[in-house]
């Protein structure tokens, strides 16, 4: 695919944004957006240089609730290209969905988990005998996490 001279493409998974000057940076990525997440590429063209500056710069990020407390450095956009600005992770990575339940508190209980990691499912679950509604959950957690750490996921 021949690339264009002016194209930018803007990559949207969740609420991670991504934007390339190449659709060639983007290929790599594309095989780890196996998830719940929709994927969305829009293509623009003509970025012009304070656009790029501004969107990659931290500069107007002066409150963040939810932050630890750190500041956001304004470094010269000389130093970093577009496409480094926000980079998505290609590790193999896996979502794990996880309940427990128990009928009476405390009760007869199960839990159960679902582990996903892009090529397979893994549908799980073991009887807990007479425990309360947490113990439950936090069983089908362990469960899960067990056994992503036995496949080596």
């Amino acid at each position: 695919m021949a690339e264009e001279k002016d194209a930018f493409y803007v990559v949207r998974k969740g609420d991670v944004v991504g934007i390339y000057k190449s659709f060639s940076d983007i290929q790599p990525s594309l095989a780890s957006f196996v998830s719940s997440d929709p994927v969305s590429i829009y293509k623009g063209y003509s970025l012009p240089p304070k656009t790029e500056e501004y969107l990659v710069s931290p500069a107007d990020c002066k409150f963040d609730p939810y932050s630890s407390g750190g500041r956001a450095f304004n470094v010269s956009s000389s130093s970093r290209n577009l496409h480094g600005a926000i980079q998505f992770d290609t590790r193999l990575s896996c979502n794990l969905h996880f309940d427990g339940a128990s009928k009476g508190n405390p009760g007869p209980a199960g839990a159960g988990a679902m582990l996903r990691d892009g090529s397979k499912v893994y549908r799980l679950r073991e009887g807990v005998g007479i425990q309360t509604n947490n113990v439950a959950k936090y069983r089908s957690l362990i469960l899960g996490l067990k056994h992503a750490l036995k496949e080596r996921i």
